[in-house]
């Protein structure tokens, strides 16, 4: 089952995210797997959420000393949503740690792709 929360603004999902590793039980996937940023955000925009998201995730991951070889940062993916196009923008989001560049508005099936993609082919 997948279950989707929404963040209105970076500083949001930012928080959310690092309330999630709050949770008691110490496994991965407690944390969202799957993060789709817009870019364009108030308060913080997706670039920096990400690295903020991304520096949790760094954290987290050297807290627990990781020895079973689960690698956080592959773990959680991070897409960035975006109606900016570009080779400098698709370069920013993949140097930032982000998965892949999604182009606004997103249809239902490129939607449906990601979905099967990140939750059940891997």
């Amino acid at each position: 089952m997948i279950q989707i929360e929404e963040a209105q603004n970076g500083a949001i999902a930012v928080e959310k995210f690092k309330e999630a590793f709050k949770k008691p039980c110490g496994c991965i996937n407690r944390g969202y797997k799957l993060v789709l940023m817009d870019i364009q955000m108030p308060l913080m925009n997706g670039y920096q959420a990400t690295a903020k998201i991304i520096e949790a995730l760094k954290v987290e991951q050297n807290r627990h000393n990781r020895t079973d070889n689960i690698d956080y940062l592959n773990y959680h993916s991070i897409l960035a949503l975006t109606s900016f196009t570009g080779k400098d923008v698709n370069k920013k989001c993949m140097d930032l740690g982000m998965k892949e560049v999604i182009q606004k508005p997103i249809s239902a099936e490129v939607l449906y792709e990601i979905l099967n993609k990140y939750f059940y082919n891997e």
